[in-house]
C-alpha cells in the first residue's frame, strides 16, 4: 500500500470517530429526563406443598414472595413533581400484600402511600433512584405499573441486567486471548501426544511426559484466565462507580432472582411429586 493510501484510510477513520464523537457530545448536551423502571423476578419467602396453605399477618395464603421494583433518573435533568400528571400506581394492588421503600438516594424525594399503592416522585437528579420492596400472595404476578408523564418518552421500561456485564466481559475477554492463542500458535510448551515406547503406568518416563501435558495446559490457559479475571474486576469497578449504590444493589438483587428462578421452580416441582408420593388423598 502506498502513503497516500494509509493517508486516505486514517483520514477516513479519523473523520468517523469525529462524527461519533461529535453525535455523542452532543446527545450529552441535550436536556433529558428519562424515568427508567425495572423489577425483578418474584423471589420466594415461603413454599408450600400440595394443597397446604399458611395464615400470615390474619390471611390465609399458599404464597408469600417479595419484588423489587426501581425507579431510576437515567436522563440528564432532574425529574421533579410537576413532570407527572398523576402519582406512579403499583398494580394490581389485590396481590399487594405489603408495599416499602426498600432504598433510596439521600438526597432523592418520594411519598409512598402504601393503602393505594401509589408513589408520588417530588425530586430525582439525574443518576438518582428509588426501590420499592413488595411482598405478594400470589404465585403468577408481574408488577404492572403505571406512569403518567407530561411526554410519553419520559418514562421506559428496562430489562437488562447491569451486574452481569462485567462476567461478559470477563469471559470475552478471556475467550478473545485464547483465540488469539490458537491463531498465533502460541503454545510455549508443546509435547507429544503419545507417551514414550515401552512406557508403563508406573515407569518415570510416562510420569515426567504425563506431567509436561498437564504443564503445557496450564501454560496454554494461564494467561486467558488472568486477564479473563481482570477485565471482569475491573469492569465491574467502572460500572459500579458510573452507578450509585441504590442502583447497584437493585440489579445485584435483579441478578439473584434470576438466577433462582428456574431452580426455585424445579425445586417445587420436585417437592410437590414427592409430597403427593406421601399423601396421595
Amino acid at each position: 500500500m502506498t502513503i497516500d493510501t494509509w493517508l486516505g484510510l486514517i483520514g477516513t477513520v479519523t473523520g468517523i470517530v469525529g462524527v461519533v464523537l461529535a453525535y455523542v457530545f452532543y446527545r450529552k448536551s441535550i436536556r433529558t429526563k428519562v424515568l427508567a423502571i425495572a423489577y425483578t423476578d418474584r423471589i420466594p419467602l415461603m413454599i408450600t406443598l400440595g394443597d397446604l396453605e399458611v395464615v400470615y399477618e390474619g390471611l390465609t395464603i399458599r404464597a408469600l414472595s417479595r419484588v423489587y421494583v426501581l425507579f431510576w433518573n437515567r436522563g440528564t435533568a432532574p425529574i421533579e413533581a410537576n413532570d407527572f400528571l398523576g402519582p406512579v400506581v403499583v398494580s394490581p394492588d389485590k396481590a399487594i400484600l405489603n408495599l416499602a421503600v426498600h432504598e433510596k438516594d439521600p438526597a432523592a424525594q418520594a411519598t409512598l402511600d402504601e393503602a393505594a399503592k401509589t408513589l408520588s416522585i417530588d425530586l430525582l437528579r439525574p443518576g438518582e433512584a428509588i426501590t420499592l420492596v413488595a411482598e405478594i400472595i400470589s404465585d403468577t404476578y408481574r408488577p404492572e405499573i403505571s406512569v403518567q408523564m407530561k411526554s410519553s418518552d419520559m418514562s421506559t421500561f428496562i430489562s437488562g441486567i447491569r451486574t452481569l456485564y462485567p462476567s461478559l466481559v470477563g469471559f470475552g475477554s478471556a475467550m478473545l486471548v485464547f483465540l488469539i492463542e490458537l491463531a498465533t500458535g502460541y503454545f510455549i510448551v508443546s509435547f507429544p501426544s503419545e507417551p514414550p515406547p515401552g512406557a508403563d503406568i508406573y515407569s518415570l518416563p510416562l510420569l515426567v511426559h504425563m506431567g509436561l501435558l498437564l504443564l503445557s495446559v496450564v501454560v496454554v490457559l494461564l494467561p486467558p484466565l488472568v486477564i479473563g479475571w481482570a477485565a471482569d474486576r475491573i469492569a465491574q469497578r467502572l460500572l459500579s462507580r458510573a452507578t450509585t449504590s441504590t442502583v447497584w444493589n437493585f440489579f445485584t438483587l435483579k441478578q439473584s432472582a434470576w438466577s433462582t428462578r428456574v431452580r426455585m421452580k424445579q425445586f417445587r416441582k420436585f417437592m410437590d411429586a414427592e409430597f403427593k408420593k406421601i399423601a396421595p388423598n
